[in-house]
């Protein structure tokens, strides 16, 4: 009997530095984000939400990442 294999990890082409993302505010960015991740086979994602002195949290924050590229 074999052990099981640790699954790869995905690998980065270029790994992002700390200046090296997008700034979305505006819909034609968000629009143009959106086109450039469709192309790529996985991405990851965090959200950030504020819930202070609330019971709905809100969210405030989304961080995409996809093949090197960040955008806040």
């Amino acid at each position: 009997m074999s052990r099981p294999r640790r699954p790869k990890s995905a690998s980065v082409k270029r790994p992002a530095t700390p200046s090296d993302y997008v700034h979305v505010t505006t819909e034609s960015q968000l629009a143009a984000l959106v086109d450039r991740l469709a192309e790529h086979d996985s991405l990851g994602f965090d959200t950030e939400f504020v819930s202070e002195h609330t019971y709905r949290s809100q969210l405030c924050l989304i961080q995409v990442a996809a093949a090197g590229e960040l955008a806040v």
